[in-house]
């Protein structure tokens, strides 16, 4: 951060990811699923943000105000998460203020074994999952 004139030139501070894992119910199978939230990040207008699976596949890339994102886990590896808080350089409520956005965070987790068990809705069940930061 810096200031020339009357001018504050602001870097948001960087989103912090909680990676959780969680459960879920349709049709009477359950499943697990990954999921990402993160408090508001002040000033920001919005998340980039996208899982990276263990293939090296961006899946789910997008700009949202949302404050949580969750894939369900179909390969074993490792999965990536990266997320960065967007700006509104210029704003006409905050004259003496400029924003820029905030630099990437990235988090990861490992899906040890994931376990297809066949049904009429063809869910994948997930049976072992470790955190790893």
């Amino acid at each position: 951060d810096f200031k020339i004139n009357d001018i504050n030139y602001i870097t948001l501070k960087e989103p912090e990811p909680e990676l959780t894992i969680k459960t879920d119910e349709e049709e009477g199978q359950e499943f697990y699923y990954l999921e990402v939230e993160w408090e508001p990040v002040e000033s920001a207008t919005g998340y980039y943000h996208y899982f990276e699976k263990p293939n090296g596949t961006i899946t789910d890339a997008q700009v949202s105000t949302e404050t949580f994102a969750s894939i369900e886990p179909d390969l074993i590896g490792r999965y990536g998460f990266k997320i960065q808080a967007l700006a509104d350089t210029f704003n006409n409520e905050d004259y003496n203020n400029r924003y820029f956005d905030s630099k990437g965070v990235s988090k990861s987790i490992t899906v040890t074994q994931v376990v297809d068990e066949p049904s009429e809705n063809e869910g994948v069940t997930t049976s072992e999952i470790t955190i790893e930061e």
